[in-house]
């Protein structure tokens, strides 16, 4: 499901990982939580699926089409950050 994966890489500092199931999921990932790792579900999840998944992906910036919400989703992030630093320190 790309579940355990997606767990243990998150114990890594400087690891946000996300599992995605499909395009819309994938850019999310992206967008807003500025994922630097998604996981597949390998049972799940066709090969032609999953490169389209991450073809979605690749093409994302963090921010991208939420120039609305550019601000508070930066901000946001970076409190994320300060957290990280604190627990894995």
């Amino acid at each position: 499901t790309g579940q355990g994966m997606a767990i243990v890489a998150n114990k890594h500092k400087g690891i946000y990982a996300c599992v995605v199931d499909d395009i819309f999921s994938a850019e999310r990932a992206k967008i807003i939580n500025n994922a630097n790792i998604i996981t597949l579900g390998g049972w799940i999840t066709a090969p032609y699926v999953g490169t389209q998944i991450v073809d979605a992906y690749l093409a994302m910036e963090f921010t991208q089409k939420m120039e609305e919400r550019k601000e508070f989703l930066t901000n946001s992030f970076n409190q994320v950050k300060v957290l990280e630093e604190e627990n894995f320190a």
